[in-house]
């Protein structure tokens, strides 16, 4: 009986070694995941990662319960298992971040681009064609824009005869359209 008893102990400890060892190897590769290779490899290891917690924390009462068999003064130790969380845990962390990528805040890079030159419209009509195409693709159509810094721009861009026409029109957004 004792015998048999002993061998069920080294069969559970190897295995709780293996499953730890296993974490271990699972932990190591969530510290270098910088690279697809490297992403790819851990994702495809952490898939069974529940299955080993689950066997892991079975193989820790298993021997316990083993060891108080044999022992009746021995009381249990779950030690072990505050390890095992501790990479278990951090590789969480790493899987988390990994597949939802978009939860991380990346810094917002704007360049910065010189201010768009709109040129001038002077009420001759032989320069309207020029001046309407570009204040209609930078100006009129940008949704960044509302109806009144349109029509700033619009009058702001206008000289000689055209400014003087527009000139008793108030430059609010409703007279945009």
């Amino acid at each position: 009986m004792a015998t048999q008893l002993l061998r069920k102990i080294t069969l559970l400890q190897s295995k709780k070694e293996a499953l730890f060892q296993r974490t271990q190897e699972t932990y190591d590769l969530s510290l270098k995941v910088s690279d697809h290779i490297s992403q790819t490899k851990f994702l495809s290891r952490i898939k069974s990662l529940e299955h080993t917690r689950t066997e892991f924390l079975e193989t820790v009462d298993d021997l316990n319960l083993l060891f108080m068999e044999q022992d009746k003064e021995v009381k249990p130790t779950y030690s072990e298992i505050n390890s095992f969380d501790d990479l278990y845990c951090h590789i969480k962390m790493v899987e988390n971040s990994l597949l939802r990528p978009d939860c991380v805040q990346k810094p917002k890079i704007t360049p910065k681009l010189p201010p768009l030159q709109l040129a001038c419209f002077d009420g001759i009509p032989n320069n309207w064609a020029m001046f309407y195409q570009n204040f209609k693709s930078l100006i009129h159509d940008n949704p960044r824009l509302t109806a009144a810094e349109k029509v700033q721009y619009l009058v702001g861009n206008l000289s000689n005869k055209a400014l003087s026409v527009c000139s008793s029109i108030p430059p609010i957004g409703e007279n945009l359209d």
